[in-house]
Order: structure tokens, then C-alpha cells, then sequence
């Protein structure tokens, strides 16, 4: 029994986020179609991100003006299909920036 507290309480150190890990996750923002539609995520005119779009936009709601309308039902799988790099840039970027307000909450 004398053994297994020791391993239990190394268990429970290592199991537990920090404060910081914690801030971090809460002030990343994961949600694809706010990413693209804020514009804090960009692609190249050309891209074949862009390509899909146009290729599977509903031509009948861009015609009316409703852009974002048009291409929203395409922009996941599209961004699923040629978005995954930017993503992962862009994710990167977050958490960056969530790390630079944690800490200028005084979190570490």
C-alpha cells in the first residue's frame, strides 16, 4: 500500500493542466466558418480553396447578392479538402495569441 501512493500522486501531477495550458485552450478559437468569415484566415485568389468555392457556390444566391450565403454550404467540405495547411497556420497564430493574453492577465 506504502508503494502505490507515490505512483498515485506522480498520476495525479502529471494527469492535471497547468493554469496557463487551461487559459490557452479557452481563448483559441477552433470554429471554421468564423475563421474564414471574420477573415482572420486568408487564401490566395487562385487558390484551389478559392477554385471549389466558385466551382460549388449557389449561383442562384450570388446572383442575388447573398455571397456569404452562396458559398456556405461549400466551405466546409472545401475547407476540408484544401484548407488543412492554412488551418493549421492559423492555429498556431491562436494559440500564440492566447498565450500573449494569458499572460498579460498575469497567468504563466
Amino acid at each position: 500500500m506504502k508503494n502505490l501512493l507515490p505512483i498515485l500522486a506522480l498520476l495525479l501531477l502529471v494527469g492535471c493542466t497547468s493554469e496557463l495550458d487551461r487559459c490557452i485552450e479557452a481563448n483559441k478559437r477552433y470554429d471554421w466558418f468564423t475563421i474564414i468569415a471574420d477573415g482572420s484566415i486568408t487564401f490566395e485568389p487562385n487558390s484551389k480553396y478559392n477554385q471549389c468555392l466558385i466551382e460549388r457556390a449557389d449561383k442562384k444566391l450570388y446572383e442575388q447578392g447573398e455571397f456569404l450565403e452562396a458559398y456556405k454550404p461549400a466551405m466546409a467540405d472545401c475547407f476540408l479538402k484544401h484548407g488543412k495547411e492554412q488551418h493549421k497556420r492559423h492555429l498556431k497564430k491562436q494559440k500564440e495569441k492566447a498565450r500573449e493574453i494569458c499572460n498579460s492577465l498575469g497567468i504563466y
